[in-house]
């Protein structure tokens, strides 16, 4: 049982890695995140820097040396973006209600995966709070620092210019020849 366990937890780590890394470099392609993330290898069109900020951010995760820590940070940071996303998409029913949708579901369905969703959340603060769950709404919440005036007003600073230029020596990366759908 223990050898089939280690074979389930390294094929969701190998299947993570590499869906988490390519999540990033399209996001990157669609500007919610820094140029250099978007670049892909020249010799091998991998996304080496995404690749490697994954790993780099997975293994600041694992900082606190508990499993049940990074059970408890990863899991309320999971399904808060869930809840996240689940209110977005009832809000949207109701604002945008002509809107061309390829698959509409019951307006039920949304609500009680909500209901259940937020229940994960709340419910392990209150039975026991811990400061993994401050420390993962923190670092949510620490994000919209960089998102409203890189992201939402795009501010281009060119002080990372440098750093994109050496990540670009270093990886042997460069642009993708994607091309975002402008707005």
């Amino acid at each position: 049982m223990p050898l089939f366990v280690m074979c389930s937890t390294i094929g969701a780590a190998n299947g993570t890695m590499f869906a988490g890394g390519r999540t990033l470099y399209v996001a990157a392609r669609e500007n919610q995140f820094p140029e250099v993330l978007s670049y892909v290898n020249v010799r091998r069109v991998t996304p080496i820097p995404c690749i490697i900020f994954t790993t780099v951010v997975a293994l600041l995760m694992l900082i606190p040396g508990d499993i049940g820590s990074l059970i408890n940070f990863v899991s309320f940071a999971s399904w808060m973006f869930y809840s996240l996303a689940i209110v977005s998409l009832i809000v949207l029913r109701f604002i945008r209600k002509n809107e061309p949708r390829p698959i509409k579901v019951f307006i039920l369905f949304p609500i009680t995966f909500l209901c259940c969703s937020l229940y994960l959340v709340v419910a392990p603060i209150i039975q026991n709070p811990r400061l993994e769950f401050l420390y993962a709404f923190l670092i949510i919440i620490g994000g919209l620092v960089f998102y409203v005036p890189f992201v939402h007003f795009r501010i281009h600073k060119s002080c990372f210019n440098p750093v994109t230029l050496f990540v670009q020596l270093l990886m042997e990366v460069g642009p993708s020849s994607y091309v975002p759908d402008s707005e």
